[in-house]
């Protein structure tokens, strides 16, 4: 009986809150003020010249435009995925107040902006600073509570863009594993448990320079190039130990050149979640990659051969 009873306050007190959110918190999400969208902020997507986002996870980044690409500032070398940049100068473009929920908020901690969840501040070409404080999802999840800094509006922006503000570092991060130009590539050199091939590239067809000297299949030449060229991080290691890590002697190299750029990948011993250590060793950067890369990679010569010779 006691076990009955307890059941049913229970049941009474989820009801209970689940009415108080239903007819308070949606009804007054609601009935707020009805004012047609408008846009935020007055400024171009390209006219934007830098960045500062603060994730929910309380993690900065610091994205600057040098030219036609976007790197983050104070890390030499570190490029930003030009899709992650782009999608966010373009959300602060385009970014609209879908509706007034309140003038003269008497508090900001119900909305959850009293300690935001994400900060959004940008420079533009005028040196102008803007910054977005975003707060907690609405009642019915499909909007975003948020207000200019230095503003007391709370207004509503939609629940979309979180995944376009909400980013961690490696979110934002060029996870190209190496840099080369995949037009200009006109040698690759694999080595890995299956020995050591080369290839060579001239007018658009390749041949196997070493351990022979035979036409080599364009269509799996073309495949180990694409391979290289898309192959991406799951995750960058900070600390590495390359002896742990199996980089001090790698499984697979794979070197190539493309112009005037040499770039070469290692790939170690296994990590986590079927991925496997690697380094770029010419940026000296460590960090983890699909296991299946490796597979790509173990070559022989008779995988490579052109197969009606």
């Amino acid at each position: 009986m006691t076990r009955g009873r307890s059941f049913l306050l229970l049941l009474a007190l989820a009801a209970g809150v689940g009415a108080y959110v239903w007819f308070v918190e949606l009804e007054r999400d609601m009935t707020a003020p009805d004012t047609p969208a408008e846009e935020v902020f007055a400024v171009e997507a390209d006219q934007i010249q830098e960045v500062r986002l603060r994730s929910e996870a309380g993690e900065e980044s610091v994205l600057q435009r040098t030219g036609d690409r976007w790197v983050f500032a104070g890390q030499d070398g570190v490029d930003v995925d030009p899709t992650e940049a782009a999608s966010i100068a373009s959300g602060l473009a385009d970014l609209e107040s879908q509706r007034v929920v309140d003038e003269q908020p008497p508090s900001l901690a119900e909305y959850g902006l009293e300690t935001p969840r994400v900060t959004v501040s940008f420079t533009d070409a005028a040196g102008t600073e803007r910054t977005l404080l975003v707060g907690n999802r609405t009642p019915t999840g499909g909007d975003l509570y948020a207000k200019l800094a230095g503003t007391p509006r709370v207004f509503l922006i939609g629940a979309w863009l979180d995944e376009t503000f909400n980013r961690s570092r490696f979110d934002l991060r060029d996870k190209a594993a190496l840099k080369f130009s995949r037009d200009a590539v006109t040698n690759v050199t694999l080595t890995s448990s299956a020995g050591t091939v080369a290839l060579a590239q001239a007018g658009g067809e390749w041949r196997l320079t070493s351990p022979e000297d035979a036409p080599a299949d364009n269509a799996a030449a073309d495949a180990i190039v694409n391979a290289l060229s898309t192959a991406r991080m799951q995750s960058v290691v900070d600390a590495p130990d390359p002896a742990a890590m199996g980089l001090a002697r790698p499984a697979v190299t794979a070197s190539v050149t493309a112009g005037p750029t040499r770039a070469v990948l290692e790939i170690g011993g296994p990590a986590a979640d079927g991925t496997l250590y690697a380094r770029d060793a010419v940026r000296d950067l460590v960090f983890t990659v699909d296991a299946s890369l490796a597979d790509q990679l173990t070559k022989t010569p008779a995988d490579l051969r052109r197969k009606d010779q």
